[in-house]
């Protein structure tokens, strides 16, 4: 979503990526009553993050105590640096190295 912002001459913010990601996309499928938020009742799958097992990530991490910004970083370090991603959990399984 954000790359396809740019493209158009637009930037989207931390919170508008993450909702694009979660509940934004959810409303698009007709889905946000299954999933999308964390209300009781829904599905939701989550990853651990550790931003401390990479040195550039760490280095980012370190670099700002905004909570905005670091939500940033990480949106677009982490497909970089996968091994950053300590557990994975879909459906309520733990999926961490399958």
């Amino acid at each position: 979503a954000y790359k396809v912002a740019r493209f158009h001459g637009r930037s989207l913010t931390a919170l508008e990526t993450l909702y694009w990601h979660t509940l934004g996309g959810a409303e698009v499928l007709h889905l946000s009553d299954q999933v999308g938020s964390l209300e009781a009742g829904k599905w939701a799958d989550f990853i651990v993050i550790d931003p401390r097992s990479d040195e550039i990530a760490a280095t980012r991490w370190a670099a700002t105590d905004d909570i905005l910004d670091r939500l940033f970083a990480l949106q677009f370090l982490l497909p970089e640096r996968p091994h950053a991603i300590k557990q994975v959990v879909t459906s309520g399984i733990n999926r961490t190295g399958a």
